[in-house]
């Protein structure tokens, strides 16, 4: 199912599951463009994991009758990008929640689990020709203010792209972290885990998106 309304220049629509799974090649031809180096096909098969999550749901930004980026998210994500032992390219913030939260001590420096059953952002592109028109960041506002008013959101970002931080920090969102951390499944692989503690705390996120 999926519903729509016009947002400035470009139309939002909102898709579920099963509409996502319909529209999954058009996502992610606009993921390769800005992942020159990455897997389509797999990332087609992760993308469609992930639409069988709790919560799953996708916006979309049209403009000129395509679409000109996306952002989807959902609950409890954790194992969908792994395979088996040794081909492991993805985890998701729910991955690195379970590896990074603890009841232990105060002085250690893991995240508090009350982060865990957070809705996770997985996904923010958008076409390079449609950047610098503020499309991420009404993307970005919509799918937090589609999640319940107290819950919190989270994301992953990689350290180098300080494009989408800042966009990120400019909608609320604050490291858990003080530094990127790495799943016992990807070492190689480090993330900045960003978290805005409630949904209806995301404000006009700025950045060149």
């Amino acid at each position: 199912m999926a519903s729509s309304r016009s947002t400035q220049d470009a139309g939002i629509e909102v898709h579920d599951g099963p509409a996502t799974t319909e529209i999954t090649g058009q996502l992610i031809r606009i993921w390769a463009e800005g992942n020159p180096g990455g897997d389509p096909e797999y990332r087609k098969s992760l993308a469609l994991r992930h639409t069988a999550c709790d919560g799953f749901r996708c916006f979309t930004a049209t403009s000129d009758s395509e679409i000109a980026g996306y952002a989807y998210g959902m609950y409890n994500g954790q194992g969908t990008g792994l395979n088996e032992p040794g081909n492991v390219r993805s985890v998701g913030s729910h991955d690195l929640l379970s590896e990074w939260t603890s009841k232990g001590a105060p002085e250690n420096p893991w995240i508090s689990p009350d982060w865990r059953p957070a809705f996770d952002i997985a996904e923010v592109q958008v076409l390079a020709a449609c950047r610098r028109r503020r499309i991420g960041r009404r993307l970005v506002r919509e799918i937090c203010h589609s999640v319940p008013d107290d819950e919190p959101v989270v994301l992953t970002v990689e350290p180098d792209n300080t494009g989408a931080r800042l966009l990120y920090q400019q909608a609320g969102f604050r490291d858990l972290m003080g530094f990127p951390i790495t799943s016992i499944y990807l070492p190689m692989n480090p993330q900045v885990l960003m978290g805005l503690r409630h949904a209806r705390d995301a404000g006009a996120a700025g950045g060149e998106e």
